[in-house]
C-alpha cells in the first residue's frame, strides 16, 4: 500500500512539473516566429517601398498619429511608389487592445482589415477608457458596421485561433527594439528600417510626428 501512494506521489509531482515547465516555455521563452509563418496583413498600394507602421490602440500617441497623419494622408504617401502595412501589437492576453488585435487578424480574412481597424481607432480616440471600447460584446457590435459575413467572423473572434501568434509576435517585436527605441509606439519602418528624427544631436525613433515632416524624411530616403 505505501509503494502504491509512494508512487502516486511522484506521478502527481511529475505532472505538477510537466505543467510547470510548459507554462514557462510559453510565457517566458519564446521561439522566434518563421517567417513563412508570419500572417500576412493586408497592403494598401502596390509600391515597391514599403510603409510599415507598428500602432497600439491602447497608445494615445499611437492613436493621433494614426488618425492625423497617416490615415487622412494615405494616398499622398501611397504616391511616393509605397504601399502601406498596419502591424497591431499587443502585449498581453490582459491588455484591452488584445480582443481588438483579435478582431482585425479575423476581418482580414475577409479583407476587411482597413475598415474594422480605422472603426477601432476612431471609436478608442473619442473614448473615456479603451476598456469600455473593446469589450468581446462591443467589438461584436463595431464589427457590424463592416459588410462581412458575422457568422465566419464570430466564429473566428470568439475562437484563441489567433492569441497565441498575436502574443508571440508583439512580445518578438518588443524584444527586438534596441534601447534607444524604447517604447515602441507608434514606430515608422521603410524597407524594414526604422524612421529616425535628429533631437539633441541624437537620433531616436520618429514617433508622432506631422505630416509634413514624415513625408520629408521619406523623400530623404528614396531620394
Amino acid at each position: 500500500m505505501k509503494n502504491k501512494n509512494k508512487l502516486i506521489n511522484i506521478l502527481f509531482i511529475l505532472l505538477v512539473l510537466f505543467v510547470l515547465g510548459f507554462f514557462i516555455q510559453k510565457n517566458f521563452f519564446q521561439k522566434p516566429i518563421p517567417k513563412n509563418q508570419l500572417l500576412e496583413l493586408s497592403k494598401k498600394g502596390n509600391g515597391k517601398n514599403e510603409l510599415k507602421v507598428v500602432l497600439e490602440y491602447g497608445c494615445h500617441f499611437a492613436r493621433d498619429y494614426y488618425l492625423e497623419t497617416i490615415y487622412p494622408n494615405e494616398n499622398k504617401l501611397l504616391q511616393n511608389n509605397i504601399h502601406i502595412i498596419y502591424d497591431l501589437i499587443s502585449l498581453n492576453y490582459t491588455e484591452p487592445s488584445f480582443p481588438a488585435v483579435k478582431a482585425v487578424y479575423c476581418a482580414n480574412e475577409q479583407n476587411k482589415f482597413f475598415e474594422l481597424n480605422n472603426i477601432f481607432f476612431n471609436q478608442a480616440s473619442n473614448a473615456d477608457t479603451i476598456k469600455d471600447v473593446f469589450t468581446e460584446e462591443n467589438i461584436i457590435n463595431l464589427s457590424k458596421q463592416v459588410k462581412m459575413n458575422q457568422d465566419q467572423f464570430q466564429e473566428c473572434f470568439l475562437s484563441d485561433k489567433y492569441d497565441e501568434y498575436i502574443y508571440n509576435h508583439s512580445r518578438e517585436y518588443i524584444s527586438n527594439l534596441k534601447e534607444d527605441e524604447r517604447f515602441g509606439f507608434p514606430s515608422t519602418y521603410l524597407n524594414q528600417e526604422i524612421l529616425t528624427i535628429n533631437l539633441n544631436a541624437q537620433q531616436l525613433p520618429l514617433g508622432y510626428t506631422s505630416f509634413d515632416e514624415l513625408n520629408n524624411i521619406i523623400q530623404t530616403k528614396l531620394k
